[in-house]
């Protein structure tokens, strides 16, 4: 993603000497430019509102609840409040992960997501390193939909992220079995920390931690 004031912002978030207050305000902020890229090509539901019934003037709307936010626990938080703000009566999903990196996988502890046939829904995940939560995520919803009895087409998914492995996010756009999925992000990393590969170099460090304030 392109976007001047979102790439200054991330500059500022890699600074490790950061507060968790102004670390949470600068995610925030990246936010909100995020949610304008994200969703400015999403096929919604739209219609015309009646602003001035005097006059019986008619303004282009979106149905917001054909939008769900699904952030990652507890990472995809920090995203959370600034898309909320900008789509405030869109749907909400959660989906709880922890990484056990000596089995190099995600383990998912709860996932709460609503389904139906019209609904786009958006992952929040500051940092998407493997792809291997995006992947579980992306399960996850697929699961839900076959328990419906529905199927889920992988073009109605979208990921917002921060930073991102260029080698990861090109590893899953190999994947046939979520073609589709697009992933929106404000940079890209090409190297893992030499001490910790756990992390991305210069990346943005463990973004929960640093959220709330546990780094």
């Amino acid at each position: 993603m392109d976007h001047i004031l979102a790439q200054h912002k991330l500059t500022l978030l890699r600074d490790q000497r950061l507060s968790s207050a102004v670390y949470r305000q600068l995610m925030t902020e990246i936010g909100y430019i995020l949610c304008n890229y994200v969703t400015s090509d999403i096929e919604l539901i739209k219609g015309e509102y009646e602003f001035d019934a005097a006059s019986g003037l008619k303004g282009p709307y979106v149905d917001q609840k054909s939008i769900v936010i699904v952030p990652i626990l507890r990472a995809g938080l920090g995203l959370a409040n600034a898309f909320q703000s900008l789509i405030p009566n869109c749907m909400s999903g959660h989906i709880g992960l922890v990484r056990d990196h000596e089995k190099n996988r995600v383990n998912i502890y709860m996932h709460s997501i609503p389904v139906g046939e019209n609904l786009h829904y958006i992952i929040l995940d500051p940092v998407v390193h493997s792809t291997q939560s995006i992947q579980a995520a992306c399960r996850i919803i697929e699961e839900r939909f076959l328990h419906e009895g529905m199927r889920l087409s992988f073009e109605k998914i979208r990921v917002a992220s921060v930073i991102c492995h260029e080698q990861g996010v090109a590893n899953f756009f190999k994947m046939d079995h979520f073609k589709g999925v697009k992933i929106f992000t404000v940079g890209a990393d090409t190297e893992e920390d030499k001490e910790n590969p756990n992390f991305l170099y210069p990346g943005i460090g463990d973004a929960g931690d640093r959220i709330f304030g546990l780094s």
